[in-house]
């Protein structure tokens, strides 16, 4: 079974009045852009079988849990990713786009254990512009690629005439008008070769912080998740009595969990879970995932057998 199957044009709405207070952001809050992620990515074989994947979902954390199987009678080894949210550096200096940490090569936060343990990750990154592979062209001129390093703006006004226009010319900073900026892409992962004794299960355990999309909860600045959240007049009237019940605008705050590209490596799995949790009672959930049940004042529940996620999950949150 897929999630095209069932993913429906039905909502969910838990719109849940207890005693706590509302979580609130003021009208003026700076809208930020939603950068999606996923899961882990396994190279496939067709010894190892995933046996179930418990996904959690938060506006704060994501977190994944695999249950892997080897099924041979050897030993057997996969290489296992995770990729970052590709950055935009130019937003990314701007503000556009709000990350976790300032950490270069972490800045989603990411941790990783297998049985408990931590997992020696390493990590690679490049940068690209106009599709091109820029990376060795930043390193030879001392540009560091992470956005947010202090390094970065000393060393762009550092750049030769000659080689900014370079630069210029490969789409690799562009000029705004006042200033010139940065323009690449960053694209980052994360990965460890895995060894899996005969008949032997492991749980490997990530978890990492959304690049969230954030905006205040006027009806018109929802207009543009609503086809992507399924929000429907229901949700409208929620956000509206939200709206009234708190001194401030109440903010929406969107994330994605997304397909990966080796979503059915290792083929469906046996059995999957996804649990929605708002961290707060009184929080609007809108999301196009049908099925989702409540099981708890902050917490939605959907599961299934032989499952392999193959589109995105939205989820808007407003609180």
């Amino acid at each position: 079974m897929t999630i095209r199957g069932t993913m429906a044009r039905t909502t969910i709405l838990a719109l849940l009045l207890f005693a706590a207070a509302v979580v609130t952001t003021a009208v003026g809050a700076e809208v930020q852009s939603e950068v999606a992620a996923g899961g882990l990515s396994f190279a496939a074989n067709p010894s190892i079988r995933l046996d179930s994947q418990d996904v959690l979902i938060t506006p704060d954390r994501i977190t994944v849990i695999y249950a892997v199987r080897n099924e041979a009678e050897t030993a057997q080894s996969i290489y296992i990713s995770f990729v970052l949210p590709d950055l935009e550096a130019n937003a990314v200096q701007d503000g556009e786009v709000g990350l976790a940490a300032a950490d270069p090569m972490n800045y989603v936060q990411y941790a990783t254990t297998i049985d408990g343990q931590p997992a020696a990750l390493r990590a690679e990154q490049r940068a690209l512009a106009l599709g091109l592979d820029v990376t060795g062209q930043l390193g030879a001129a001392g540009v560091p690629l992470f956005p947010l390093v202090d390094a970065l703006p000393p060393a762009l006004d550092k750049l030769s005439a000659e080689r900014r226009l370079d630069f210029l010319e490969r789409g690799i900073l562009k000029d705004d008008g006042a200033v010139v900026v940065p323009a690449w892409s960053l694209k980052t992962t994360a990965y460890w070769r895995q060894s899996i004794r005969p008949g032997q299960t492991i749980v490997i355990q990530h978890s990492y912080r959304p690049i969230a999309g954030v905006m205040p909860a006027q009806l018109d600045a929802a207009k543009p998740i609503r086809a992507r959240a399924c929000m429907t007049p229901a949700h409208d009237a929620a956000l509206a009595k939200l709206s009234a019940g708190g001194r401030n605008q109440p903010a929406i705050i969107v994330v994605t969990y997304g397909v990966t590209a080796s979503a059915d490596a290792l083929g469906p799995a046996r059995r999957f879970r996804l649990i929605v949790e708002t961290g707060d009672p009184a929080t609007i959930v809108s999301s196009c995932r049908q099925g989702l049940k409540q099981t708890g004042p902050m917490q939605l529940d959907w599961s299934t057998t032989d499952y392999t996620l193959d589109e995105d999950l939205v989820f808007a949150f407003a609180r």
